[in-house]
């Protein structure tokens, strides 16, 4: 019950510390703005796995996580997924192509300002961890996006990360601005603990949403209350 209670009130801060550094006029600014969230992976496909922990289960909690940050500051939020589903047909031959080509086409609305695409990693190296972004290859904007939430996260990992080009076919195909998060490695032990946190998954989306604010020139910089959760 303690443990329950103690999550829920991480969560009710975070949402308070949104709330407090946005202001009205820039919650009204924030309605005007669009981002299609994707977690990635889902259904037959769970993405990396170690220790019986799939990469598909936590891309979609730290995802929700961040939906309902980003909604709190007024920001309208498209999901490519919120269940534990794929997006391709049953019966499609490339399925895994017809899931990442449904992705993009959501991703390229005409109304989509923003994308990020939420993944964990994995490494031979038992020892690397932190968090990483992807951006295509010459655009310029993504990769400042890309920046941004790096900067972000590093105030919660301190990865010793810098964003780089991804060949990646969320990235290639998409016309919008946007990034792919490597939000963590589950392949070492410490981190892969963190990331299987309710507690943990609520800081990640907490500061994916920051650095995607700070882009978007939506927040005041208040970190007191998250440094003492």
């Amino acid at each position: 019950m303690k443990k329950v209670f103690a999550l829920v009130l991480v969560g009710v801060l975070l949402f308070l510390v949104i709330q407090k550094t946005v202001s009205k006029e820039q919650h009204n600014k924030g309605k005007n703005l669009i981002i299609v969230i994707d977690p990635g992976h889902g259904g037959w496909d769970q993405g990396a796995s170690r220790e019986n922990i799939d990469e598909e289960d936590i891309n979609l909690a730290v995802a929700l996580y961040l939906k309902d940050f980003l909604e709190t500051a007024g920001v309208k939020v498209i999901m490519t997924r919120t269940t534990d589903k794929d997006l391709a047909a049953v019966d499609a031959k490339k399925r895994k192509r017809e899931d990442l080509k449904n992705r993009v086409e959501i991703m390229n609305q005409d109304e989509v300002d923003y994308f990020v695409s939420i993944h964990m990693n994995i490494d031979s190296s038992t020892n690397t961890h932190g968090s990483q972004l992807f951006f295509k290859q010459g655009d310029d904007q993504s990769k400042e996006f890309a920046n941004t939430i790096q900067k972000s996260l590093k105030q919660l990992n301190q990865t010793k990360f810098i964003p780089a080009v991804g060949d990646y076919y969320i990235l290639n195909e998409t016309n919008r601005v946007g990034t792919l998060i490597e939000c963590g490695f589950l392949s070492n032990a410490e981190e892969r603990t963190l990331l299987n946190s309710a507690k943990y998954q609520q800081k990640l989306a907490y500061y994916i949403c920051k650095g995607i604010l700070n882009y978007h020139k939506l927040y005041q910089n208040n970190d007191k209350v998250m440094n003492n959760t």
